[in-house]
Formats: structure tokens, sequence, C-alpha cells
């Protein structure tokens, strides 16, 4: 179907980079900025980077409490329930995350979860380097929602 891709999107090489999984981490009703396990990143030297989007997995979900949860808000963009990455001179925005997101009924646990961010960070990531995240301001709707082997990625695109 002529038009349907961006053929320049497909001709770009592609390098992932990963923290280190958190073994756990609790979400419970009251906001707490989270930071993750730096991510090490090496480019090839001279490469022009293009995109950059953040990778979000979790390895496993539990719900300790006896009611649904999932997580209590939407994003505001530098304010809270986002996913952040620090390049240096600030922290930029990578994953906005919704309002009931992850959500799971009461005393039960759910396998593999990845997301993806759809904020392209190049402008702020495009060099090698360690970048230290964050989840600002994360809350859950009950107690006790329990993240299992979290890791935190940023797939690079260039040529």
């Amino acid at each position: 179907m002529p038009g349907k891709y961006n053929h320049s999107y497909y001709s770009l090489s592609r390098m992932d980079f990963w923290s280190n999984p958190l073994a756990s981490v609790t979400l419970t009703t009251t906001p707490t900025t989270l930071t993750g396990a730096d991510i090490e990143v090496t480019l090839p030297i001279g490469v022009d980077v293009v995109y950059v989007y953040r990778i979000l997995k979790i390895g496993r979900i539990v719900n300790t409490s006896g009611s649904a949860n999932g997580l209590d808000g939407a994003s505001v963009p530098d304010t809270s329930q986002v996913i952040q990455v620090y390049n240096g001179d600030a922290y930029h925005d990578s994953i906005n995350l919704s309002n009931n997101q992850l959500s799971i009924a009461g005393s039960s646990e759910r396998g593999y979860i990845e997301i993806f961010g759809n904020i392209n960070m190049a402008q702020y990531i495009n060099v090698s380097g360690t970048y230290t995240t964050r989840w600002l301001l994360s809350k859950a709707l009950q107690d006790n929602l329990v993240l299992y082997d979290m890791e935190l990625g940023l797939s690079f695109y260039f040529r």
C-alpha cells in the first residue's frame, strides 16, 4: 500500500540499551518518586541519532490488596506519573502513563508487560553516556501494587 509506511524509518539502524532490572518496586497511595537504575549507552562513533524512545518492561505485577488496583492519575507533563530520563542538564519526560494503567483485579497477579514511550527524546539524548531514570510521583489506587523485574530501556534509531 503506497504511502502507508515511512520507508526512511526502516532504513535506520537501531540499538537498545537497558538498565539492570530492579527486583521489586512497590507502588502505594502516597505519591513517591522512584529512582531507576542507570542506563549505560555506547553508540557507534559518528552516528546521527534520529529517534530515541523509552521502553518500560515489567516481568510480573502482583496486587496484594483485596481491591482492584492500577495507577492513580494520568501523567501531568513534568509533574507527575511520568517516567523521565536525566541527560546531565535536566529530567525530560519519556513515557506518559494513564489513569488506571497497569490495572489488575484484587489479590491477583499478571505476567509480562511492555510499555513503549511515544516521546522522541533525540534532542536531549543523542550521545554515549550514562543516563539516570526516574518515575516522578508514582501512585497506585490502592497500596501494595508490586512490580517485579522492572527494566528501563532506551531505543536509539540512527544513520
